[in-house]
């Protein structure tokens, strides 16, 4: 295997397991874990989320120590979305907040499974 496969491998893991593993987030996120890759620097995986279905791609920026992730929508009618210059401590939350955190946040995930609303604390 070549030294940048086991680099990319590396950081997928580090993004994987130091990361996005570490939050509940995630699984709001509808990651399909079977298909999570190894990509160049990083990470890529599919969400369905409340605000996009699509590939989520997380890769580091090597130089700047920071991270760059792209969402790419299913929907080809739409535009990618590329976020820069995102610190590893931040990868959770601005992938979230691009994907699944919307208005009325509580109402939807209440109206998706069926939840009483004056039981369930989002």
């Amino acid at each position: 295997m070549e030294e940048q496969d086991k680099y990319n491998e590396r950081m997928c893991r580090y993004i994987w397991n130091d990361a996005l593993q570490r939050s509940i987030k995630t699984l709001s996120w509808g990651v399909d874990f079977a298909n999570v890759k190894v990509i160049e620097n990083g990470t890529e995986f599919h969400v369905q989320g409340f605000k996009v279905t699509g590939i989520v791609r997380v890769q580091y920026v090597r130089g700047s120590d920071l991270f760059k992730v792209t969402i790419i929508p299913d929907n080809k009618k739409k535009q990618p979305i590329i976020i820069e210059d995102v610190y590893f401590d931040m990868l959770v939350s601005v992938i979230d907040e691009a994907v699944e955190h919307c208005d009325n946040y509580e109402k939807r995930v209440c109206d998706e499974y069926g939840l009483d609303r004056n039981l369930v604390a989002v």
